[in-house]
């Protein structure tokens, strides 16, 4: 195929149009006509097309890529849920996330912390429920538990338990003992703590209860 004529789109003045004798053949963006090296007049064989349009899709994802961490961090399994979400191939995929790791854009083991530490910051919650919100994310297993582990070395979960609940009975408390027992252990297992941890915190609770009761 011979490139006849090349043009700048007018909705898109990063991309171009190339033309042959037989009309438009396929619109590139700028970053590749220039990696190509693409003028009017080349011949372009079928095998040069094929790596020119792949390498074409891969610019586009990574654009693409750009975009949606551009308004937060991202986890790597949001990024390839998002790729796909726009129909690019595997390879284009792949290749995009290989890059945004290597620039540090992605980076599942930080990410994780980072929620972790956020979340235990601004409304305390246990591990099962961080667990939880990080495993639908896409990230591994082992990466959540050990991001986990850092987010709480500093802190001491039956504390975030029991403040947890002060701040909860504060705005809902209970009459009668039992109900407020029962509303405290409900409240810290609706919130990712540990059977254990939950009945530590709300004995301890409970006696604080007691005593601003008598």
């Amino acid at each position: 195929m011979k490139i006849l004529k090349i043009e700048r789109q007018k909705k898109d003045r990063n991309r171009y149009s190339l033309f042959s004798d037989e009309g438009f053949e396929k619109g590139i963006s700028e970053d590749t006509l220039v990696r190509f090296g693409i003028r009017a007049g080349d011949e372009i064989g079928e095998e040069k097309m094929k790596e020119l349009t792949e390498y074409d899709d891969f610019v586009s994802a990574r654009k693409t890529a750009y975009d949606f961490l551009a308004y937060k961090a991202r986890t790597g399994n949001e990024v390839v849920r998002k790729l796909r979400s726009k129909k690019y191939d595997s390879g284009a995929i792949e290749r995009t996330i290989e890059l945004l790791k290597e620039q540090k854009y992605l980076d599942d083991e930080e990410y994780a912390f980072n929620y972790a530490a956020e979340k235990i910051r601004s409304k305390p919650v246990g591990r099962e429920l961080l667990k939880k919100k990080l495993l639908q994310k896409g990230i591994d297993k082992e990466t959540v538990e050990q991001a986990i582990l850092k987010a709480l070395e500093r802190e001491d979960e039956s504390s975030l338990a029991l403040d947890a609940l002060r701040k909860y009975m504060t705005r809902s408390r209970a009459a009668e003992p039992e109900k407020a027992r029962a509303r405290c252990f409900r409240h810290l297992i609706s919130r990712g703590f540990s059977i254990e941890t939950a009945t530590g915190a709300t004995n301890i609770y409970m006696k604080e209860f007691d005593s601003q009761s008598t």
